[in-house]
Formats: C-alpha cells, sequence, structure tokens
C-alpha cells in the first residue's frame, strides 16, 4: 500500500485579493490515536472480542504521528461485520462547521464498508462504554470516499453528501437532542460487507477535527471531443458570464476536432485526455500506459499542452494500478467519481490523482445548485461533469455559479489551476 505524506502545500493562507476572506480557516484537532487503547482519554472499541484495535507507528500520514489501526481480518475474516469504538474529548467543543476524519479504507475486491461518523453531547464515562444518546451521524458508503489513500470524511452538520448514486443527498442523522455547542464524545460505526475478503476488512484513523474549511470552488467540464454543443450552446454561455472549464475526450478523436478544441484553449480552458478509444482501464489497466503516450502525443501535435499532465478516467475506470501508472506519467490531477468532494484544510489534502466528480446529466437545476450551496457551505471544491448538457439547466448552473463568484462566495478553477493549489 502506498503510505503517501499527502501535506497541504498552499502557501500563505492571506486573503485573496477582491475575496475578504483566508484562503484556509484553522482546523482544530480533537482527538487523535494517542498512546494506548481502552484507558482514560484512550479509544476504546465496542467489539473487543471480534477486533484487535492498536496504535501504529509504523503506518502513518503525519511523520511521527502514531495512528489507530482497527483490523477485524483475523477474529472476523468472514460473513458481516458491525463495530463501533469512541472517545471521549477532554473538554466540550462547539461543532460550528465541518468535521474532518482522516481515514485510510482499504480498498475492496467485493462487499465493500460502510463508515458513519458520529458526534455526541452527553456527558460520556472516559473512556466511553456506550453510544452517546444524543447524537448527529453521517453516513459514508463505499462511493463517498476514496480507498487505498489517507482520505478525509468530511461533513457539515447542515450539509449533505452528494453522489452520482444518490444525487439528492444524505443529510446527517440525529438521534435524540445533539447540542452541536458541546459535544463531548466521538464515535465511529463500521459496517463491513459479508463478501469482504479477510485481508481487507481493516482500516485507520489519524485525527478527527472540527471546523476548518478552505475557500469553496466549482470546476466543472464537458466530455466528448466531437460534441458540437460545446461550441454552440456552451462556450458562449460561459464567455458572457466569465466562466471557464474543461473539455475531456479521446485522443483518437483529438484531430477531427482540432478547429474546435482550439478555440477552448484559447477562452482558457483546459483540454484534457481520457487515453485512446474510450477504453476501460480498470478492466484493462495494462492499456493506460501506451494509451495515455498515444493520446498525449496526439495533443502535443496539436499545440493542447496547456493540460498535460490533467487526465479524466472514461467510465470512471480508476484502480490502485492505473494510479501508479498516472504517478509514474507526472499526472497531477485525474478525475473519476467516488469521494465526490475535495476539502483543502490546514490539516492536509486527498489524494489529487482521485478527484471525485458529479455527474450534471440528467439532473435538475434544483439538485446541482444544491451541490453548490453544499460546497459553499462545507468550504471545499466541488467538480462536476457532463456530456451533452441540457440547455436550461446550463443556463440557470451557469448563471448561479457566476452570481456566487461574482459576490465573493466561491472560485472557479480549471482543472490545471485546481492541481497547484492541491500540490
Amino acid at each position: 500500500m502506498l503510505g503517501l505524506n499527502l501535506g497541504l502545500n498552499l502557501g500563505s493562507a492571506a486573503l485573496r485579493a477582491g475575496a475578504g476572506v483566508p484562503w484556509i480557516t484553522p482546523s482544530t484537532i480533537v482527538a487523535e490515536a494517542g498512546s494506548g487503547i481502552g484507558g482514560a482519554g484512550q479509544w476504546r472499541p465496542s467489539n473487543a472480542g471480534t477486533q484487535t484495535m492498536t496504535i501504529d507507528s509504523g503506518f502513518t500520514r503525519r511523520p511521527g504521528v502514531p495512528t489507530l489501526k482497527i483490523d477485524a481480518s483475523v477474529l472476523s475474516p468472514t460473513g458481516s461485520y458491525f463495530t463501533t469504538f469512541r472517545k471521549a474529548l477532554s473538554q466540550a467543543i462547539a461543532l460550528t462547521g465541518a468535521q474532518e476524519a482522516w481515514v485510510w479504507m482499504t480498498p475492496t475486491t467485493a462487499g465493500g464498508h460502510t463508515i458513519f461518523s458520529r458526534v455526541g453531547s452527553d456527558a460520556p464515562a472516559d473512556p466511553p462504554t456506550a453510544s452517546p444518546a444524543n447524537r448527529l451521524e453521517q453516513q459514508f458508503s463505499n462511493d463517498k470516499f476514496q480507498s487505498g489513500y489517507w482520505t478525509n470524511l468530511y461533513w457539515h452538520p447542515n450539509g449533505e453528501v452528494y453522489s452520482n448514486a444518490q444525487p439528492d443527498g444524505v443529510p446527517p442523522t440525529p438521534t435524540g437532542t445533539p447540542d452541536l455547542n458541546n459535544i463531548r464524545e466521538i464515535e465511529f460505526a463500521w459496517n463491513i460487507g459479508s463478501a469482504t475478503p479477510a485481508a481487507e476488512r481493516v482500516m485507520w484513523l489519524d485525527l478527527v477535527a472540527f471546523n476548518g474549511r478552505s475557500r469553496p470552488a466549482v470546476i466543472f467540464g464537458f466530455d466528448g471531443f466531437g460534441d458540437t454543443s460545446h461550441e454552440s450552446v456552451v462556450l458562449p454561455l460561459c464567455q458572457s458570464l466569465g466562466l471557464r472549464g474543461y473539455i475531456a475526450g479521446d485522443g483518437n478523436a483529438a484531430a477531427a476536432n482540432a478547429a474546435k478544441l482550439a478555440t477552448f484553449r484559447a477562452a482558457g480552458w483546459d483540454i484534457i485526455s481520457q487515453g485512446m478509444d474510450h477504453t476501460n482501464y480498470l478492466t484493462n489497466p495494462g492499456d493506460l500506459s501506451p494509451d495515455f503516450d498515444e493520446a498525449k502525443g496526439i495533443l502535443e501535435a496539436l499545440s493542447l499542452t496547456g493540460a498535460l499532465d490533467i487526465f479524466a478516467y472514461p467510465f470512471n475506470s480508476r484502480s490502485l494500478a492505473t494510479d501508479a501508472t498516472l504517478l509514474g506519467k507526472g499526472v497531477k490531477w485525474a478525475r473519476t467519481t467516488g469521494g465526490n468532494r475535495f476539502p483543502i484544510t490546514s490539516l492536509g489534502k486527498p489524494n489529487p490523482l482521485l478527484i471525485g466528480a458529479v455527474d450534471m446529466g440528467g439532473k435538475s437545476a434544483a439538485q446541482i445548485k444544491a451541490w453548490i450551496d453544499d460546497a459553499k457551505l462545507g468550504g471545499y471544491t466541488l467538480v462536476l461533469y457532463d456530456h451533452t448538457p441540457n440547455e436550461a439547466v446550463l443556463i440557470e448552473v451557469m448563471n448561479y455559479i457566476a452570481t456566487n463568484r461574482n459576490a465573493g462566495l466561491l472560485e472557479n478553477w480549471v482543472p490545471s489551476q485546481h492541481a497547484r493549489m492541491a500540490a
């Protein structure tokens, strides 16, 4: 596994000219792995007989800072599995913004993980012996987090978590009457599908933090080099509003559409490769390396060189094997779907080779605007894509992005800009 230290490199968190708000509002760490299990001030597992919880100094996100390892692979190698683990906070703290939990979820070849992030306002025993009666819980299923890397389970008490499978969002669920101004306990519930192999029943936790955020941003783009609606509808509208995005497509379709792509590039848009022949690289990972090189050569020959280190997966077909290929090619940003929010905080960032995106195709303007509102609320980067847009929906959504941008409430970036911010 790749123990990447995905640290932050944004330079100063100085005010952005004209925006009047910091790029980064610092996060407050409320819980870390600590130095032991099951004692006062320490994490306590609920199912001590079916899991092993240890302090792991050999697998870390932050150099020299141990993590909490939860391993169900030996004592519960088969069947469905559910456990909780929790920690009392040293003092009450108000959750007025987002919660972030930095975890490593092992990729699954079958079955899968669902993790529930919880905060509670009861005064617990120390260590806590039961779930808080008054709590707020956010669910993260497999399509809502990155796996195989350190990822940020990031949610706002008043927001929702969106995905292509659940475009209307999954809001936090209260039990009892949680007091968000008096959070006293952190808890996680972890559910493992019955088909999950034993070796994949392991996760790590680095830290939990409250109330950090970054300046929200929206990145949007359209797939298909040969789609004529991009020139006739998308570009005139976006130019009238001062917005820019990206066009993604297969290298073998670039030459026939060179004039269109040159027009978009001249307007400041990124032109992004999807490899060759719209190949599913999840099932054909060995094709990615030669296809990437061939598509890159075609774009270079057309002088479309502004985003050669950016990639968009056809069929969202990433895997750990394709991640390694793109990393070896020097790719800085790659679009897929899982974990479709990108929070940059004072404590780090997710892996920019797994940029999750939400599909605008077939969605209403109200749905897409709700996604944008959540990015504004939570303080993260939202990435969108479409193919042939619905013109009425497009007009309403692009005007909404421009209005919020003009009001200083969010940024509009192209992927190559975001890649530099997320480096």
